[in-house]
């Protein structure tokens, strides 16, 4: 949630789910599709529902790099032309393996699920059942229920139905859509569902993207804030839309304007709605630029259309954030070995400080490659003699004072293949990526810890794809 979302995964509900539900309730969940009549008469009840639904689909997401909702890995992120390079051995079945011909189910990716057995699982069409108990119980046995409260319980989980669609279909192109709760059988005709198209996939996700719009409120108290929106709905149908019209899943996206036109006009009447709501792009300066990442802990955000919250400490309870981890390098008190390496290509796009193509006709020098940039790539990479800072330093033992003034150079160290590092920082590349890393993180146990919130969606997105369009 890509959440994504506005993520909510609120700790205080957890806690609550936690250490305050009963065992009836675990019970009933395990149990699965026999919920009595009383659980959805209770507004506690059915909030500990969505707040575990949120967790199913959200837990896992805690790098901005990973993606698909549930698994959230990092797995796809790595096909990227960024990335770099392609597998050599023929039974690695990557898919950036030219190698490897896709011909049988069994070949592809696992997301989908395991064959059908009695063990309840987070699988995608988990989720979906989970949804389908709500949306179908909700206002016939929860009818005591304030129509407001159902109407916001209603509009969340025809969000969480949608994007879990949205991401089978990124994954397999069309797939079975069941709204209905069904009993699992393996062998009755009723609950074999035909593969759906494309198309059909996509209009089941748009028309719960709208109902969700409708159901939703513009903003939440800052109490829930984190939960979905009218506007993080609208924006999530332009994106559906904007994916659909592109070369990916339209054979037609160069000679016909129909999808492309229905993307804009969704993304046009996101960017009102949002607006109208208090999101627009944020700041004025690098700086403000670079704060946008880190300084709307758990609070509003105006860039951020879909954020997962994320949290400080070590209880078991707490989600922590891993790309900090994951980016910081040895010299700073992070992981021997981290560090997330940028290819030079990358770094050649970057722009210059005067928005031209960092070429030698427009005096770019790619050995001194951090001379003259855009003000953002100061906050984009890391280099050697660049400042990276954080919130203490401690001392390494038997290494090097940690310190948040980065060295990165290497020397060989006999004819053939010796190399060193420099205080350790052994990233195989010029620079390395530091952006959506936060000066107020420490790094007590490697920076494991970190609370800083990760923007799924942000405003700057939305404005980019209605240029797309």
């Amino acid at each position: 949630m890509r959440t994504k979302i506005n993520i909510y995964i609120s700790l205080a509900l957890l806690l609550v789910f936690g250490a305050s539900c009963s065992d009836d309730f675990l019970e009933e969940k395990k149990q699965y599709s026999f919920f009595d009549d009383e659980f959805f008469q209770s507004e506690e009840r059915v909030n500990w529902f969505i707040a575990n639904m949120y967790y199913d689909y959200f837990d896992a997401y805690k790098t901005p790099m990973a993606s698909v909702v549930g698994s959230y890995t990092t797995t796809q992120a790595s096909y990227t032309e960024e990335i770099g390079g392609i597998s050599s051995n023929v039974n690695d079945k990557s898919l950036v393996n030219p190698n490897f011909t896709w011909e049988n189910a069994i070949d592809a990716p696992g997301y989908y699920g395991q064959p059908l057995a009695d063990a309840n699982r987070n699988e995608p069409y988990t989720r979906i059942r989970e949804c389908n108990i709500m949306l179908e119980n909700l206002d016939t046995k929860g009818a005591n229920l304030s129509q407001l409260f159902r109407d916001r319980i209603k509009g969340q989980v025809y969000y969480l139905r949608a994007i879990q669609y949205f991401d089978l279909m990124r994954t397999y192109g069309g797939v079975p859509i069941v709204t209905s709760v069904e009993v699992a059988s393996s062998n009755n005709p009723a609950t074999q569902h035909p593969r759906a198209t494309v198309t059909e996939v996509v209009n089941q996700i748009v028309k719960d993207l709208d109902l969700a719009a409708s159901l939703l409120p513009p903003t939440w108290g800052a109490g829930d804030y984190g939960r979905f929106t009218k506007g993080a709905a609208m924006a999530q149908k332009s994106r559906v839309l904007l994916t659909y019209a592109s070369p990916l899943f339209n054979k037609n996206w160069d000679s016909s304007d129909e999808r492309w036109d229905a993307a804009l006009k969704a993304g046009l009447d996101a960017e009102a709605q949002l607006m109208a709501a208090g999101h627009s792009l944020y700041g004025s300066s690098a700086s403000d630029w670079a704060k946008m990442f880190y300084q709307f802990d758990n609070t509003f955000n105006p860039e951020a259309i879909t954020v997962r919250l994320l949290s400080t400490g070590n209880l078991g309870t707490n989600s922590n954030n891993s790309w900090e981890r994951s980016i910081r390098l040895g010299s700073q008190g992070g992981v021997a070995g981290n560090g997330v390496d940028a290819p030079k290509g990358m770094i050649d796009l970057f722009p210059m400080k005067d928005g031209k193509r960092p070429t030698v006709t427009n005096g770019y020098n790619d050995f001194l490659f951090f001379k003259d940039r855009d003000p953002r790539f100061y906050r984009t990479f890391a280099f050697s003699g660049s400042y990276w800072p954080y919130s203490n330093t401690i001392v390494a033992p038997a290494v090097h004072v940690v310190a948040p003034t980065v060295w990165a150079y290497r020397w060989s160290t006999n004819a053939t293949t010796g190399v060193a590092y420099s205080m350790g920082n052994d990233v195989p590349s010029p620079a390395f990526i530091r952006k959506m890393s936060s000066p107020n993180v420490g790094n007590i146990s490697n920076f494991q810890y970190s609370g800083t919130d990760i923007i799924e969606y942000r405003f700057a997105e939305l404005i980019l794809n209605i240029a797309e369009c």
